[in-house]
C-alpha cells in the first residue's frame, strides 16, 4: 500500500480486512543471516573518510561514513565513531541460532543503506481462553545504523498476525531492545547473544501479561469514545482549526476499525481490541510521508525510537 493510496481507501481496506503487509523491497531470505546479506548485496563494507569544505579546509572532529563498494555517503559522525559491518551483524545473529531453536527469515536495508536488518523468527504465542484463533508471531530485529544514528541493537517483535499490526507497545521498556558490543571475537559475540535471547525471553514474559491483560480489560463504544477524547484532544482555544479537523477524522477512522475490521471480531469489546484499533490506524492507515513506502515507513519505525499512540492509548486502557 503507497502513500498514494487516498486515506480513505485506506481505511476501507483495512476495514475489510484485506491483507496488506509485506517485506521492504530489496530484503532477501538464507539459510543463514550470511548467506541471505549475500543474496541481499549487503555484504559490503563501510570505512571513515575525511570531510573538507569545497576548495577548503577539512573539517575537525567529524568523518564522513562511506560504503566502500561505491564510495557512497550514509553519513556524518564524530571521530570517535567505530563502523559497525553489516557482516558482524551477520555473525551476531547467525550467534543467536547457534544458543536457541532460532531461524532468520529476512535481511534487508533502509534508507539507501543507513540501516540494514535482519528478522528472526522465534515461533509464536496464542493467548489462553481465545481457542487458538489469536496468533502472535515473535520474531527478533537485530538492527545497526551506518549514519551514526545507534548501535547494533536487538528486540523483540511482536506481530499480530490477523492484522499485520507490530505490538511492541505490549513490551516493557526496560526488556524492549539490547546494544550488542560490536566485536569480531567468537567467544564475546557468544555472550552477548545469550543476553539478547535473555532479554527477548523478559520481553516475551511482559508481553504475554500485558496481553492477557488488555483482554480480560471490558470496553464499550463510550469508553473507546472517551479513549479517543483523550488521545486527540480537540476542544480549546489554543486548537487550531485544521487540527481539530484532522483530529476529528483520525477518531472517525479509529472507531470505523474499532467497529468493524474483521481482524477484531474475535477480540471486540475487550481493551486488546481497542489498542489494536489505535495501532491499525497508526500503522497501516495514517498517511506515509516522502517518497518511501509504507512497508519501509514501517520497519523504520520499528529500528527507531520513541513511543507510539498505541503505547498511549495501552496505558490509558490499562491505568
Amino acid at each position: 500500500m503507497s502513500r498514494r493510496t487516498p486515506w480513505g481507501a485506506n481505511i476501507a481496506r483495512a476495514v475489510s480486512g484485506d491483507p496488506y503487509v509485506d517485506m521492504p523491497e530489496g530484503t532477501a531470505t538464507g539459510d543463514s543471516c550470511s548467506q541471505a546479506l549475500v543474496k541481499a548485496g549487503l555484504d559490503w563494507d563501510v570505512g571513515l573518510r575525511e570531510i573538507a569544505i569545497a576548495g577548503g579546509p577539512k573539517i575537525d572532529r567529524y568523518h564522513a561514513v562511506v560504503r566502500e563498494s561505491d564510495n557512497y555517503a550514509l553519513g556524518v559522525v564524530g571521530r570517535a565513531y567505530t563502523p559497525i559491518q553489516n557482516t558482524e551483524l551477520a555473525m551476531f545473529t547467525d550467534s543467536l541460532s547457534e544458543e536457541a531453536t532460532v531461524t532468520t527469515t529476512a535481511v534487508g536495508s533502509l534508507d539507501e543503506g543507513r540501516r540494514v536488518f535482519a528478522v528472526v523468527d522465534f515461533g509464536d504465542y496464542r493467548p489462553p481462553g481465545m481457542g487458538g484463533t489469536e496468533v502472535i508471531d515473535l520474531s527478533m530485529v537485530v538492527h545497526s545504523r551506518h549514519d551514526g544514528g545507534g548501535a547494533l541493537t536487538a528486540g523483540l517483535f511482536p506481530l499480530r498476525l490477523s492484522c499485520a499490526n507490530g505490538m511492541r507497545h505490549t513490551i516493557g521498556a526496560l526488556a524492549r531492545n539490547v546494544k550488542i558490543r560490536h566485536t569480531l571475537r567468537a567467544d564475546v559475540r557468544l555472550d552477548e547473544a545469550r543476553r539478547a535471547l535473555g532479554i527477548a525471553e523478559k520481553a516475551i514474559t511482559a508481553m504475554s501479561e500485558t496481553v492477557e491483560r488488555l483482554i480480560e480489560t471490558p470496553l464499550t463504544d463510550g469508553k473507546f469514545a472517551k479513549l479517543m477524547e483523550q488521545l486527540l484532544p480537540i476542544k480549546g482555544d489554543e486548537v487550531p482549526a485544521s487540527t481539530i479537523t484532522r483530529r476529528t477524522n483520525t477518531r472517525d477512522a479509529m472507531f470505523a476499525l474499532w467497529s468493524e475490521a474483521p481482524d477484531l471480531d474475535q477480540i471486540r469489546g475487550t481493551g486488546y481490541a481497542a489498542v489494536n484499533a489505535v495501532a491499525e490506524w497508526e500503522q497501516w492507515v495514517r498517511p506515509v510521508r516522502g517518497e518511501r513506502s509504507r512497508e519501509d515507513a514501517h520497519m523504520m519505525a520499528l529500528t527507531g525510537s520513541g513511543s507510539s499512540m498505541a503505547e498511549r492509548a495501552q496505558a490509558a486502557v490499562l491505568s
